[in-house]
């Protein structure tokens, strides 16, 4: 599906009007830049505590975001700072309307360079953080790689991805991803799929990564009773996994994130009431809740 100037406009004020809540004022610390092994450069703000650390905050994003973008970073700089942390906020190769082309395993790629700048700065320890589609992400990259200096890990708002695409498409799910499939086997990967395929307008190439048999975000699955949660199950590390009881990505939040806990011992789930997807007027109690959980 080609799109012309109208289309891309709207599409356009969609996303802003959905993610620019609030851009997140910050008082010190400094842009930063890597280059992935497959030579993208990726952006990001760095910032450190007053007293010497060896403990450093890596947070990225979710879809259709970026580094500074959301009501929330701000917040996550304060209690990382507080707490005698670094804070690294970056973007990762899904940000702004490059979410539109991205392809998910290509996040080790990402991972890998960031964690990286952090190692050469002597970092010793990392608490890895993501929100939205970034969770699906980092549960990709830990169950794939093995790397020591992550010590814990926080999941914000993670989004049933899968079930709200089934629950757009309805019985319209092969078909699409069919035409996706036919379009990259065309060498149009590139090109956009119809509007009422997903929630937002992506490429065929992404929708079948996204969505695919090979998906790999598939991992909060609560409506299949078959569903094993490999990759939850899987984490060895601390984890807390918080959402709020409002956000519209992920349906009976309290109730679904509660039977994480009973699959792995090593995860703490945490509900805020009236949280929307991004904490709208419910930062303060975020920041709390991941303070206690960083002590």
């Amino acid at each position: 599906m080609q799109i012309n100037n109208f289309q891309e406009k709207n599409y356009e004020r969609a996303v802003l009007s959905e993610t620019y809540h609030v851009v997140p004022f910050f008082s010190n610390g400094h842009l930063v830049r890597v280059k992935t092994s497959d030579n993208l450069i990726l952006h990001g703000f760095y910032n450190e505590p007053n007293e010497e650390t060896k403990k450093v905050f890596l947070y990225t994003h979710g879809a259709h975001s970026n580094f500074y973008r959301g009501n929330t970073i701000q917040y996550l700089e304060s209690v990382a700072l507080s707490e005698g942390y670094a804070f690294l906020t970056v973007n990762n190769r899904g940000g702004d309307f490059n979410g539109r082309f991205e392809i998910i395993k290509e996040c080790i790629f990402d991972f890998e360079a960031w964690i990286s700048f952090c190692a050469a700065k002597g970092f010793e320890e990392i608490v890895i953080v993501g929100s939205s589609l970034a969770t699906h992400k980092i549960l990709y990259y830990l169950d794939e790689k093995e790397n020591t200096l992550i010590t814990k890990v926080i999941l914000i708002s993670p989004s049933n991805n899968i079930v709200l695409w089934k629950e757009k498409v309805q019985d319209k799910a092969e078909h699409y991803l069919n035409l996706a499939k036919k379009l990259i086997a065309q060498n149009k990967g590139k090109e956009y799929m119809p509007s009422d395929a997903y929630l937002k307008m992506i490429s065929a190439g992404t929708y079948y990564d996204r969505f695919g048999p090979e998906s790999v975000i598939d991992n909060f699955n609560f409506h299949d009773s078959q569903f094993d949660f490999q990759r939850i199950r899987g984490l060895e590390l601390p984890t807390l996994i918080i959402s709020g009881d409002n956000d519209k990505y992920m349906r009976n939040a309290e109730e679904s994130l509660k039977r994480l806990e009973n699959l792995n011992k090593n995860i703490q789930t945490h509900i805020i009431p009236g949280a929307d997807h991004w904490f709208t007027n419910q930062e303060e109690k975020l920041k709390t809740r991941i303070k206690e959980f960083l002590i």
